[in-house]
């Protein structure tokens, strides 16, 4: 059973609330899922430029390096997405601007080549693949 709310408590979670908007600011939320065949069916060898305008460098040799490099590029790709669902897009992002690397923990984490508009953003990601899907959700602070 809750304890009725009183104006005191109303407040209180008020001032807490305020507080949260303060320290994270509003959030904004992208998902994506994309199917791995795609990536099959488009493999580097024959569509090297393509791969070269949606993936950097790091990107390429992480992914080429992998055992099922499609379903790699497919979570990349679903987390650039995601990211402009969040409101990269709203900022003027496009998929070349973001890059999704791993930290020595294995934690993915983006970098935003974006001329500034990463300073106004904060950006957290979390990627994963079946052999048939690859999905990416993209957090915005700040929004």
């Amino acid at each position: 059973m809750g304890r009725p709310v009183t104006s005191e408590r109303a407040a209180v979670a008020a001032e807490i609330e305020a507080g949260l908007r303060r320290i994270a600011g509003p959030v904004a939320v992208g998902v994506d899922v994309e199917p791995v065949d795609s990536f099959r069916r488009l493999a580097f060898v024959d569509n090297r430029r393509l791969y070269e305008r949606l993936f950097t460098a790091a990107e390429i040799a992480y992914c080429q390096g992998q055992a099922d490099p499609a379903q790699h590029f497919a979570a990349r790709f679903a987390a650039k997405e995601a990211v402009l669902k969040a409101g990269g897009a709203a900022l003027g992002l496009n998929v070349s601007q973001v890059e999704v690397v791993r930290r020595s923990d294995g934690e993915p984490v983006l970098r935003i080549f974006d001329g500034g508009a990463g300073d106004e953003a904060s950006f957290r990601v979390s990627l994963g693949h079946t052999h048939e899907l690859a999905y990416a959700v993209a957090v915005m602070a700040g929004a």
